[in-house]
């Protein structure tokens, strides 16, 4: 889920360590050539390997190293609370990379996880079974272009390259981010950091004041001539929202197109704040700052909001109603029960739902009602785990979490229903 903003935020900064030097030389043309076929066929193995090892099913991994993030047979770690160097173990706790990378992340281009690498003054990008994608050092820069590739920079200067590796624009300037699979966005922060990009038609941008450019590299929007303070939003492709400044100094979440031409304004509010976008034409807001107010479903189409029956974007992703009768709750789901218990407490966390009982036991479900922890196995105000300490770094579709013992780790993933909404 995405982290609540306020959108009359008039800076944010999102800095990624990665600057270094160093670049190859280019290939022959026909060098090149084979080197398309050797990375289509590395692709194309490794992507059946990680289909054939997905996690559709719940998995432990024991490790002498810290875990960090996980996707598909890919732990991230690191080797100790006091030395920040990053590995890579499989499902079975195999070490594939050794501790040895100054940063190991996780990035997504094209509907495929990868992992970007540091190591020393190096960068690259790994396959998940920590085979190279793009050559360490091959770029003095690498992140994802979305669906389009990747957005590399090398002696100064940026390219697009597609998923072959093959350049498929020089570019004049050095932009900091694509966003969908057609526009490019130019921070006015000096400091600003290549980021990676995100491919889907609806996706969250979350940057504050710069310009939005074509792939041909045409202005499109300047936030300066348009007084456009933060990018919050890409709709449905070729739509924004962002938030606007007024002569009165406030900012008003307001959807433009992409040549910055208001569409409309989402709330008179000032205090609103978007928390999602649907891929239908939904754009879900709180109409205040309070956290616990109502969510609203502005609709692109028909240019009108309307309150909605929940309070959190959890919910309204879930589609699960919370009803309270007298001292417990109930959990409805499409106007039925979702299950028959009434509950002393619940609290929604990124994908699950943490249930307590009369007997002040807690279990964890995810949105469909399955249970992943039965009661009895956790404690959430303490946030343990069979007494130890719990940390969670869950992801979409997976919840996970590791416990440490007695200098050990032991990692546990499962795989769960989020019920997102498609409307």
């Amino acid at each position: 889920m995405r982290t609540y903003k306020y959108i009359n935020i008039l800076l944010s900064i999102f800095i990624v360590a990665i600057m270094c030097m160093g670049c190859n030389s280019t290939s022959s043309k026909s060098e090149g050539t084979e080197k398309e076929k050797n990375i289509k066929k590395t692709m194309t193995d490794s992507n059946k390997d990680s289909v054939a090892k997905s996690s559709t099913s719940d998995v432990v991994i024991k490790t002498e190293y810290i875990p960090v993030d996980y996707r598909s047979n890919a732990l991230i770690v690191k080797r100790s609370e006091d030395v920040e160097m990053y590995g890579l173990v499989d499902d079975k706790g195999n070490v594939i990379l050794e501790p040895e990378y100054d940063s190991l992340r996780f990035t997504y281009m094209n509907g495929e996880n990868y992992i970007r690498a540091k190591r020393a003054t190096d960068f690259g990008v790994l396959f998940l079974d920590g085979t190279q994608y793009i050559k360490m050092g091959e770029y003095e820069d690498i992140v994802s272009a979305g669906n389009i590739g990747w957005l590399a920079l090398k002696k100064g200067k940026q390219y697009l390259l597609d998923e072959n590796l093959k350049v498929t624009r020089k570019l004049s300037s050095v932009y900091h981010l694509c966003v969908g699979d057609k526009y490019l966005f130019l921070s006015h922060n000096v400091n600003q950091e290549m980021l990676d990009g995100c491919g889907n038609k609806s996706s969250d941008i979350d940057q504050a004041s710069g310009d939005i450019y074509d792939l041909k590299e045409n202005l499109l929007i300047s936030a300066d001539t348009s007084n456009i303070i933060y990018f919050d939003w890409l709709v449905n492709g070729n739509m924004f929202v962002v938030t606007i400044m007024k002569d009165d100094k406030t900012g008003v979440a307001s959807l433009v197109d992409d040549t910055g031409n208001i569409i409309a304004e989402i709330a008179n509010n000032p205090s609103t704040y978007v928390v999602d976008v649907s891929m239908k034409e939904k754009i879900i807001f709180h109409e205040t700052l309070q956290p616990f107010d109502k969510l609203f479903e502005y609709d692109i189409s028909s240019n009108i909001a309307t309150e909605t029956e929940f309070d959190k974007e959890e919910a309204w992703h879930a589609q699960i109603v919370v009803e309270k009768t007298g001292d417990f709750y109930q959990l409805y789901k499409s106007g039925e029960l979702l299950l028959d218990d009434r509950f002393a407490d619940y609290v929604f966390s990124k994908g699950v739902l943490w249930l307590k009982n009369i007997d002040n036991e807690w279990e964890i479900v995810d949105y469909t009602g399955k249970t992943i922890i039965p009661f009895g196995k956790v404690n959430y105000k303490s946030s343990t785990y069979h007494d130890q300490e719990m940390i969670d770094f869950s992801s979409s579709g997976l919840y996970n979490f590791y416990i440490k013992d007695s200098g050990s780790y032991e990692f546990h993933n499962y795989v769960v229903d989020e019920g997102i909404k498609e409307q």
